[in-house]
């Protein structure tokens, strides 16, 4: 069997440019003396260099075209880029942004808890499946676990893998929908303009860009082979386990899509023949991702359903400032893409995005008729997708639909844009190095705790009741109860535990306490965590003014060796966590009558 250089040439490149990649790991910078200096310079000196090679093969006779397509050079000279700009403004921190702060915290707590569990456990609560889609989180959990490395330090590794691996197979999905000088564009752009949002939540953005051409090229094709529908399906799936936000955008979509489709065809029955090929990936994706979805409708079920974590959204949250803090570049390309959907009504890709801008201005509107109705649908978070369908219109334009009049033309334009769109996008992103979530990644407490597997192992499967939401990013341990209402899991019964603690807070004797920590309904409690005292502050919603303080004050006569035993301290922190005796069940058989009425609201019935 022979081998094609032609065939093989674009992955000896791609391998050649993470040997690249590794070569500036091992580069020594001075950056003791010129940390900002090199923050700025050397990431430039890569993006100068990029757009020379561009120019270069735009511009020059040379022909290359028989091995590489000028697309994937550029596009390797994107991960080049993003890698070495990435290794550069996080070479002295092991966090990604913001630390373990807001967001962040959970974010870690969820990739601790896949580096030393193999379920969808929920980061919080031990009875519990992830109500979050958790698959981003689960990958990342399992490569801390294989290489080793602290779970929040593992969240800034995610960017690598985001901007130098995911980046790959979606370049290779846009080039089937719209070529290869799209698909190109398209990834330089989005990932490198908008730097905040893309690394703050990279599943988010990873997951809209995605879901784009998915629904473009599975979705919305007509019905092909069975084999090409659960490619489609298990894509859809893992999309939906990823970010499942987009999913709602699809539903309104389709309902205006079809709507549309049945009035033009008059026929029910050609209308559903027209849309096989959607239902059979459509059906596949919501069936393989059935792993995610079941176990929690069943709790939802079984517990009922408090959502209160779109309830953190209120009126000045859901302003979306289409063009707000942008570059005039990016406002103006923004802009366009915006328009052309309704200017070019006959192309495929360009009809999508039209329907999709539709969509996703429907589920705006719908998102303040929802804040007045006091059930927030985080309608905010479009920003991604509106993002995604406006680049996608314009580059569809600039290199598909405009008429250059000759190819020469047509190339010399193609050189210069994707020369500027580099340049420009690389400035976009190093704006990074200024965003207060950035210095937030520089001032994170390192701590080397998960080093010790065998101390992580006694951690497993234990229930915490702490004063401090965040240590669940450092050990695998659940919660008795989360201190913030929009971290809470709809199904936790969170109100529920809330009234819990403040009815035991009236408990004076330490041995009754421990009872009711042991036995309650919701959790049994293994471990106990404060700084000082007894006491916790838990984050209530109070919608919509964001949070009201609830105050539990326990009685400080359970920290007493008769109830409780040493377990571990975590350098750094204040505090010893003990691990708390369980009394005898039949104890509650002396119980007063105020006890027993709390033995009947709040605990179990036999002994486990």
């Amino acid at each position: 069997m022979t081998i094609s250089l032609k065939k093989i040439a674009p992955w000896l490149l791609l391998a050649y440019t993470f040997l690249l990649c590794f070569f500036i790991t091992q580069v020594q910078l001075p950056f003791e003396k010129f940390r900002e200096l090199n923050y700025d310079m050397f990431p430039r000196m890569i993006a100068g260099f990029s757009v020379l090679v561009v120019l270069f093969f735009y511009f020059s006779k040379v022909n290359i075209e028989t091995y590489l397509s000028k697309e994937w050079i550029v596009f390797n000279l994107f991960i080049l880029f993003s890698f070495g700009s990435l290794f550069i403004l996080f070479k002295d921190s092991s966090f990604g942004l913001n630390g373990l702060l807001g967001d962040a915290s959970f974010n870690a707590a969820m990739v601790t808890k896949y580096k030393y569990f193999n379920s969808l456990t929920d980061f919080n609560y031990a009875q519990l499946s992830t109500s979050y889609p958790a698959l981003y989180h689960f990958i990342l959990g399992k490569y801390a676990a294989i290489f080793n490395v602290e779970s929040y330090t593992a969240i800034y590794h995610g960017y690598f893998f985001i901007f130098c691996i995911y980046s790959i197979p979606l370049y290779f999905l846009i080039k089937r929908v719209a070529g290869a000088t799209v698909a190109v564009a398209f990834v330089v752009f989005s990932f490198l303009s908008f730097p905040a949002d893309n690394l703050n939540k990279p599943y988010e953005f990873i997951t809209a860009c995605f879901f784009l051409f998915w629904w473009i090229y599975f979705v919305e094709e007509k019905f092909k082979n069975i084999e090409f529908s659960v490619i489609g399906g298990l894509i859809g799936a893992a999309l939906f386990m990823t970010y499942y936000y987009w999913f709602f955008i699809a539903a309104i979509y389709l309902v205006i899509k079809v709507l549309s489709e049945f009035f033009s065809n008059q026929s029910l029955k050609k209308t559903i023949e027209e849309r096989k090929g959607t239902i059979i990936c459509l059906s596949i994706s919501f069936l393989i991702s059935a792993v995610y979805w079941l176990p929690l409708a069943t709790q939802f079920s079984k517990y009922g359903v408090e959502s209160l974590q779109n309830m953190w959204m209120t009126a000045e949250m859901a302003e979306f400032n289409f063009l707000q803090e942008k570059s005039v570049f990016v406002k103006l390309l923004l802009g366009i893409g915006a328009v052309l959907p309704f200017v070019y009504k006959d192309d495929k890709v360009m009809r999508i995005c039209r329907w999709l801008l539709v969509a996703l201005a429907l589920w705006f509107a719908l998102g303040y008729v929802m804040l007045y109705l006091c059930k927030p649908t985080v309608a905010n978070k479009i920003h991604y997708l509106a993002y995604a369908v406006c680049a996608l219109s314009f580059f569809n334009w600039l290199f598909n639909l405009l008429d250059f009049k000759s190819l020469e033309i047509k190339k010399s334009v193609t050189g210069i844009s994707l020369a500027s769109l580099f340049i420009i996008s690389a400035d976009n992103f190093l704006e990074i190095k200024n965003n207060t979530l950035f210095k937030g990644s520089l001032t994170g407490k390192i701590n080397p705790i998960q080093q010790d597997v065998a101390r992580m192992e006694k951690f497993k499967h234990k229930v915490m009741l702490t004063d401090r939401q965040y240590i669940n990013a450092y050990i695998p341990v659940h919660y008795l109860i989360n201190l913030n209402a929009h971290f809470a899991h709809p199904a936790s019964q969170f109100r529920k535990r809330i009234a819990f603690l403040q009815d035991i807070q009236q408990i004076q004797n330490p041995l009754v306490l421990s009872w009711f920590l042991t036995y309650n309904k919701f959790d049994k409690v293994d471990l106990i965590y404060f700084s000082n005292t007894a006491s916790l502050t838990i984050y209530d919603d109070n919608y919509p003014w964001g949070h009201k303080a609830v105050s539990i004050n326990l009685s400080n006569e359970l920290f007493n060796e008769q109830f409780l035993k040493p377990f571990d301290q975590i350098a750094g922190e204040q505090g010893t966590i003990f691990e708390l005796i369980a009394p005898p069940f039949d104890l509650k058989n002396s119980f007063s009558q105020l006890e027993l009425a709390l033995v009947k609201k709040y605990t179990i019935t036999k002994s486990n």
